[in-house]
């Protein structure tokens, strides 16, 4: 199954979509999520998402630049690195705290949404009841088969714009 996660700088999820099969683009995904839906008619207003290369940039869903060509967008990948890495350390936490959701569940579809929608809120309980984290150091199974993220579309003229204005020199 392919998961959809959104999570805030203290780690917490704030969106999980549980019910696509492991084939599925992770554009797609979001393309059909509830969440692109508010993200099209505004509703969170001038904030952003920060998505991977497998998601078109838009107005609201920021992406890394595939050719950065200036000083300006060199900065602006290496601040989107930084700051996609926190859904990275999310996953992982989430993924050593509850090592079921790092293997190849085997059982019905249903359960599996269930097992990865209540794990996602136990670890959110964890995190707001400061339960101590399972120690980095334990060994997660190994996951089988790549994620290959295909390219994005074409650039958003105000994405260059932020970029330039807040990533120059």
């Amino acid at each position: 199954m392919n998961v959809q996660g959104v999570c805030n700088a203290d780690l917490l999820f704030m969106n999980v979509v549980a019910r696509w099969p492991g084939s599925a683009h992770d554009a797609t995904i979001f393309n059909n999520s509830t969440l692109n839906m508010q993200c099209e008619e505004g509703l969170f207003g001038n904030r952003w998402l920060i998505g991977d290369s497998a998601y078109p940039c838009t107005s609201y869903l920021l992406t890394p630049l595939l050719n950065p060509t200036s000083v300006a967008e060199n900065r602006y990948n290496e601040a989107h690195i930084k700051t996609r890495n926190t859904i990275e350390r999310c996953f992982g936490m989430w993924k050593r705290r509850f090592p079921i959701i790092s293997l190849k569940i085997r059982v019905a579809m249903q359960t599996t949404q269930a097992i990865i929608i209540a794990t996602s809120v136990l670890h959110n309980i964890c995190r707001l009841n400061n339960i101590r984290d399972v120690d980095p150091e334990v060994a997660m199974p190994q996951e089988s088969g790549a994620t290959y993220a295909e390219g994005i579309g074409q650039q958003n003229h105000s994405v260059r714009q932020l970029i330039n204005n807040y990533f120059s020199v």
